[in-house]
């Protein structure tokens, strides 16, 4: 019999309309985002070009009941972007599940 650590992985995105709204990549580039301010910084530390990462932030602003990530455009104060209030919240939110359902996979892999 072995003896071998059993573990139980999943990954949880949240759809909307059938689309993927959140997961852990789009989590992660928003918390980069709240520290940086600034999606190229995000992007670099992620390894996600500019334009990826561009993408996935109109992805998520089209998809959310409102805007989670605000932009604004450069100039002699250069470019820069922020999470909005309800950005915030949506993260907190994630995090909330995701740690709930954790739980739920560590007291259910002993099963295995």
């Amino acid at each position: 019999m072995s003896k071998a650590k059993t573990s139980i992985k999943i990954r949880i995105i949240v759809q909307r309309d059938g689309e993927d709204f959140l997961g852990p990549g789009r989590i992660e580039l928003m918390q980069r985002i709240q520290q940086t301010g600034s999606i190229a910084e995000a992007a670099r530390d992620m390894g996600l070009s500019y334009r990826k990462a561009m993408n996935l932030v109109r992805e998520i602003n089209r998809l959310g009941k409102e805007e989670a990530i605000l932009t604004w455009k450069g100039g002699a104060s250069k470019g820069g972007a922020a999470i909005s209030k309800y950005g915030l919240q949506i993260i907190e939110h994630y995090q909330q599940v995701r740690n709930q359902v954790q739980q739920l996979l560590e007291t259910e892999q002993s099963r295995f």
